[in-house]
């Protein structure tokens, strides 16, 4: 863990933890960040979005502490800064008056988040921020990244890096800012008990998240051709939607690939997760995968490609298989491997990396 001694360990310090996302991993992140701060005594109360009910059952399972559901005026799909700024800084106030409390902790930032850092850092917050991507991926416009890592920067008492290698990257790129450069592990708890009924995986692989360019699906599609050459009858789900129009998924025409092209809400994840036997990561570029370590709980076998946040993720989930390179071949041959590998006995999945957060508060 870098930079611990930089950090004002103050004694009794609590914390307000404000997580609006709702896919990916930020749900088990978050989950491993209120049990640590709750355990530690050091958790104030939890801020999360009116949409994200799935958040919400996590971290009220999870811990006793308020939990405050921030109701901002969102559009399904999309988020609006200017107007949620307004309403984003009156709760985050109020919850800290009432609590007290003027730290802040966001595991995830939203772009309504970001620009309100500057103001928060002004009216006194000490704002603990994480970051996944300091550096836009492919189809991401480069100079808007860049600000929002600019004000992230300015504006955070520490930024935390759950990657090494976003950590590496951004003490080479922005040195200035290194004294606030903090890495921890990606913190993330995942637990499943065996089904009492029996399951039918409907497919043997499957892509799910957000289709965006730098996923790579044209790999996995130029993959999975090579994997029919040996395993002719194996068939192949993509599920999910994004920004990115992958034209070469829009022409395939085959049974035994089939498509779900849409958001899938939370009550239908267990469903898609259950049915597959091996979940898919062809990306371009990556930091880290929530659906690496939800797939694994769903008793998913994981094959993705050599990306330096991937691998660090691999090394702590042996469900995971990284490809040797990014080619198609070496992909599909990774693909094989897991879907040969592959058991129906789901048994109990549990993979915990705890974060240290409370050793450098």
């Amino acid at each position: 863990m870098s930079g611990t001694n930089l950090i004002d360990r103050r004694e009794g310090v609590r914390l307000i933890l404000l997580n609006l996302q709702n896919s990916g991993s930020p749900p088990a992140l978050t989950r491993t960040l209120v049990d640590e701060l709750n355990n530690a005594g050091r958790l104030a109360g939890v801020i999360i979005s009116e949409r994200n009910e799935l958040l919400e059952r996590i971290v009220s399972k999870a811990s006793p502490a308020p939990v405050e559901i921030l109701k901002l005026p969102e559009r399904k799909g999309r988020l609006n800064s200017f107007r949620n700024f307004i309403p984003l800084l009156a709760i985050v106030l109020k919850f800290a008056r009432s609590n007290s409390v003027r730290d802040l902790l966001i595991p995830n930032i939203h772009l309504y988040t970001t620009f309100a850092l500057p103001l928060l850092r002004i009216l006194g917050f000490r704002v603990y921020s994480g970051i996944h991507d300091f550096e836009p991926h492919e189809g991401d416009h480069r100079g808007f990244y860049g600000l929002m890592n600019l004000l992230l920067c300015l504006s955070s008492y520490r930024v935390l890096f759950f990657s090494r290698s976003q950590h590496a990257l951004a003490v080479r790129r922005w040195p200035w800012f290194a004294d606030r450069y903090i890495f921890l592990k990606l913190p993330t708890e995942y637990v499943r008990e065996c089904p009492s009924e029996d399951i039918t995986r409907r497919y043997d692989f499957l892509f799910f998240g957000r289709i965006e360019e730098y996923k790579g699906i044209e790999r996995l599609l130029e993959a999975f051709n090579v994997v029919r050459t040996i395993r002719p009858a194996a068939t192949l789900h993509v599920a999910g939607v994004g920004r990115y129009r992958c034209h070469a998924l829009d022409e395939v025409d085959d049974v035994q690939v089939t498509k779900s092209i849409r958001y899938i809400p939370d009550p239908e994840l267990s469903d898609i997760m259950l049915g597959a036997k091996v979940v898919v990561l062809p990306y371009n570029s990556a930091t880290q995968s929530g659906v690496a370590g939800i797939g694994s709980v769903f008793g998913c076998n994981v094959v993705c490609t050599p990306c330096e946040g991937l691998v660090e993720q691999a090394q702590y989930n042996p469900r995971m298989n990284v490809a040797a390179d990014f080619t198609p071949f070496s992909f599909a041959k990774a693909m094989i491997e897991s879907l040969d590998g592959w058991s129906p006995e789901i048994g109990r999945s549990t993979l915990i990396i705890h974060s240290g957060l409370v050793d450098v508060i």
